[in-house]
């Protein structure tokens, strides 16, 4: 428990990606120095999948939030998969990220988290779900990266939600996960 609020998200991590992920971040580097860009590359730790930003949340939000998917937990969260194919820069947030487009399993967990959370008082989101894993921020734009890197596409599945707190330190922000619950193949509760 905590007073005030939090910054939170729903994700899912990265791990399964981590050395294909960190050697693309490292190419993604240096063709950006040598045209002049500086970027902050994301910490390994910090490398996930957002599904769904909550914003600040006070402590009763987050757990009515994780009771509610406690209960959803066991059949009715879906496991996913996505190609990230696509490396786009998205000026707005400044990000460099890894992106692909959104298969029915996740947009099955979105509209299922994106209920829950509008429910429990949450803001309705901002943005449509893109699925993308963020290499890199303080990137403004994305100059002959796309024509100059060969990026192999990344199959990503996740089998967790993760309740994540961005937290501000004096070491950067961490990504730290308050709870997690496992993700299904519904295809298996439903006869299919």
């Amino acid at each position: 428990t905590w007073t005030g609020e939090r910054r939170l998200f729903l994700g899912c991590a990265a791990d399964s990606l981590q050395s294909p992920l960190l050697a693309l971040q490292q190419d993604c580097q240096q063709c950006l120095s040598s045209q002049g860009q500086a970027a902050a590359l994301v910490q390994p730790v910090n490398l996930h999948l957002t599904v769904r930003f909550l914003g600040q949340s006070s402590a009763e939000q987050a757990q009515a939030l994780a009771q509610q998917l406690d209960r959803l937990s066991e059949q009715q969260l879906p496991a996913f998969a996505v190609l990230l194919d696509s490396l786009e820069c998205w000026p707005g947030p400044k990000v460099l990220c890894l992106a692909g487009r959104a298969t029915p399993a996740l947009l099955q967990l979105d509209a299922t988290v994106d209920a829950l959370a509008l429910a429990v008082g949450f803001t309705p989101r901002q943005h449509l779900l893109r699925p993308h894993i963020t290499l890199a921020r303080k990137v403004s734009v994305l100059p002959a990266l796309a024509a100059t890197l060969a990026v192999s596409p990344l199959s990503y599945q996740s089998q967790t939600l993760i309740l994540y707190h961005s937290d501000s330190t004096a070491n950067g922000v961490l990504y730290r996960p308050l709870a997690s619950w496992p993700l299904h193949d519904l295809s298996a509760y439903s006869g299919n």
